[in-house]
């Protein structure tokens, strides 16, 4: 659709035909970060109807690890894999979203998110949101169904928050995003690893970023307003 809009010269409130095509696709967006200098997870990609081997994939990203299809949404198709002996299922499941799925190492650490937009001509990270998740990850129901906290602020150190938000802005600007965007970050110790990069965030009532606004005192009018007035 963007490259429709593009060749009609009607503008839009997301990213161009590269950005979008980028950032659906997850192996490559964190290929591209880690070149450039961002810490990602130890991944490996599997494509339908290659053979794999249980043993290389668990010494290559360890257990626990997290399978999902590598160009979904709302955590469909993803589980996290504590034994060997449940990896072929989970891979199963995330090969009936997507031909390709990625496999990546689990991260013990605090999980948070951030949205950034265009505000006055300006790319603006709003407020860091911690993820604390009912469940074992934050999955569709713990993302859905009310089975997970969201604590804007994320409770950091002033430091890690701040590079947190600096790092969402660089991201914006590299990969030349619009309208309104979500990063997604494990923070372990100091580190801090992108986990993923959201170009189509939910924007209903309980999704993050009106939340993340509305805790600066930004209104939902207001920042529909802010990623319309971006796009001209």
């Amino acid at each position: 659709m963007q490259g429709y809009f593009e060749l009609l010269g009607i503008p839009t409130t997301t990213g161009n035909t590269l950005n979008m095509s980028l950032t659906f696709n997850k192996k490559t967006t964190t290929r591209v970060l880690s070149t450039m200098g961002f810490t990602t997870a130890r991944s490996i990609e599997l494509k339908a109807l290659e053979p794999y081997s249980a043993s290389f994939i668990t010494q290559n990203v360890g257990l626990p690890c997290f399978v999902k299809p590598n160009c979904g949404g709302s955590s469909i198709g993803t589980s996290r894999v504590n034994q060997v002996e449940d990896l072929h299922l989970a891979i199963d499941k995330a090969f009936h979203e997507d031909s390709h799925v990625i496999i990546e190492e689990f991260i013990s650490g605090i999980e948070v998110t951030c949205g950034v937009i265009v505000n006055k001509g300006k790319v603006m990270a709003l407020p860091v949101t911690e993820i604390v998740s009912q469940k074992e990850f934050f999955d569709y129901e713990a993302k859905y169904q009310g089975k997970s906290e969201e604590i804007t602020p994320a409770r950091l150190d002033d430091k890690i928050y701040l590079r947190v938000q600096q790092y969402s802005e660089d991201i914006y600007r590299r990969l030349d995003c619009r309208g309104m965007i979500r990063v997604d970050y494990i923070i372990r110790g100091e580190d801090i690893y992108v986990i993923e990069v959201n170009t189509t965030p939910g924007f209903s009532e309980a999704s993050i970023i009106p939340q993340q606004a509305a805790s600066i005192g930004m209104s939902k009018t207001e920042l529909i307003s802010a990623v319309i007035e971006s796009s001209f």
